[in-house]
């Protein structure tokens, strides 16, 4: 693939990522919960990037999580 297109077609996921991994990295320092808090941001980050590709329906995925802890 070619690295133009992979940059076009991934672009969010690529930024949103590395924003989130940026930001997880300061709080990785600081024990076991900010390694969790890390996660999370490395995930919004991702998420974040998917939506900016436009290949993310945000409220679709917001409604699933929310019916999987109400039913669970």
């Amino acid at each position: 693939m070619d690295k133009k297109k992979m940059w076009k077609d991934y672009y969010g996921r690529i930024v949103g990522t590395s924003i989130g991994f940026l930001l997880a990295f300061i709080f990785l320092f600081s024990g076991f919960w900010a390694a969790i808090i890390a996660g999370l941001f490395i995930g919004a980050g991702y998420l974040a990037g998917r939506y900016v590709d436009g290949k993310a329906d945000v409220k679709r995925m917001l409604n699933k999580f929310i019916a999987m802890i109400l039913n669970k």
